[in-house]
């Protein structure tokens, strides 16, 4: 391979003062001192690798070659790893809800959750298909996003027919807000250390998705409901963490969220976070069941929460709160209980006082979870021995790849 250190250093162009030559003159200056201007200009030498370095172009493999089955392999790896997909979707929380999910006697391969764009929870069907995309696996990811109502749609391949992205392209802008569909190549290649690398490239996505990305990351915070979330977490962070949680953040779309501790026996069928989320005139803290194996299940866990713990949290909750205790709806999986403030929103509430509120729930609920664990009647993640896959083989190391941000 030719070392990029070996070309030769082009003439001047005759179109203006340009080319390596140039750069250096401007980066010499007008008397050999320096550049007069403030910018930086980079050198030919600073644009120039090593010699010794040498680019080649990257070797993608076959998914087979690295998990050899789609079903036995590749699914359950991706089901424990689904933050490296949510990144390259751009979907925040991707949480696991469940695996060969049954559905009109097929079995989709993952159903997950996420937070959307405007800060809601959605159900997440996943399809993934070795080899080339066909229309029975269209069918089956339309058959699946039906049966829950709305949410997003990802169907994950190895090839992209045509055909199918223009299919994939012509849903998302024919469908309702509600509902969004991704077309998602997936490959490996060799990393370090007898690794792989995976690589997720999104080929196609939802139109708000699109619309989104073309807004800058300042832009999307530019508003008062971020601005106040922000103001909220400047607030929660220090006590919330002193009170035990393990992180906290602000989400672009404006809620707070503070991240169940590792070592709470809560953790395993929780959501991996409770929220503080200020709405136009309210605020409200969310607390979501979403891994104990099933809808049915996280009914069962909200049910002896509510048995445990409603006398505790309602004397932590002010007389004009409200606390709801919510079975899964239509659509989602996750069951959940809500204390509900009536003020302290983001149009015109106080950040100080809504904080203090906050920081009072969160801090006394998880205080009530330590002091008095609940014997859960069900086994987080449990799934019917039928539905089990054969064991196979060691599964092969894997690290994340270059995310794109999607074509």
């Amino acid at each position: 391979m030719t070392s990029l250190a070996d070309a030769e250093e082009p003439e001047p162009s005759d179109r203006g003062d340009v080319g390596p030559a140039a750069d250096r003159r401007r980066a010499e200056g007008p008397d050999g001192g320096g550049c007069a201007c403030q910018c930086r200009h980079v050198g030919y030498d600073d644009r120039m690798p090593d010699s010794s370095v040498l680019i080649s172009s990257v070797e993608w493999l076959p998914a087979s070659s690295v998990l050899a089955s789609e079903a036995v392999h590749f699914t359950p790896w991706l089901s424990k790893n689904l933050e490296l997909l949510g990144r390259a979707l751009g979907l925040e929380e991707l949480e696991l809800v469940g695996t060969e999910h049954d559905v009109l006697d097929k079995r989709l391969d993952i159903l997950a959750s996420a937070v959307d764009l405007e800060g809601g929870t959605v159900p997440v069907v996943v399809e993934n298909q070795y080899g080339r995309t066909d229309h029975g696996h269209l069918g089956q990811l339309l058959t699946y996003l039906a049966q829950q109502g709305r949410g997003y749609a990802v169907w994950v391949t190895e090839e992209v027919h045509d055909a199918h992205l223009s299919a994939v392209n012509f849903l998302n802008k024919a469908t309702v807000p509600e509902v969004g569909f991704f077309l998602v190549r997936v490959r490996f290649t060799h990393g370090r250390d007898n690794a792989y690398q995976v690589h997720f490239e999104v080929v196609a996505r939802p139109n708000a998705f699109d619309n989104a990305g073309k807004r800058s990351s300042a832009a999307r915070k530019a508003t008062p409901r971020y601005e106040y979330g922000a103001a909220l977490l400047a607030r929660l962070e220090a006590p919330l963490r002193s009170a035990g949680f393990a992180s906290t953040g602000v989400h672009v779309s404006g809620y707070v969220w503070a991240r169940w501790p590792s070592d709470l026996w809560f953790t395993p069928v929780a959501h991996r976070v409770a929220f503080v989320r200020p709405q136009a005139s309210t605020c409200q803290v969310r607390v979501r069941i979403s891994r104990a194996g099933s809808k049915e299940a996280n009914d069962a866990v909200l049910l002896q929460l509510r048995d445990a713990y409603a006398a505790g949290i309602q004397s932590l909750v002010d007389a004009d709160d409200v606390v709801n205790w919510e079975a899964a709806q239509a659509g989602a999986e996750s069951s959940s209980f809500v204390i509900r403030h009536p003020s302290g929103g983001y149009l015109d509430g106080d950040p100080e006082a809504t904080a203090a509120w906050a920081q009072r729930v969160l801090a006394g609920v998880l205080a009530l979870l330590r002091s008095a664990p609940v014997d859960l009647e069900i086994h987080p993640g449990s799934t019917d021995p039928e539905q089990e896959q054969p064991p196979g083989p060691a599964m092969p190391n894997l690290q994340a790849g270059l995310q794109p941000s999607g074509t």
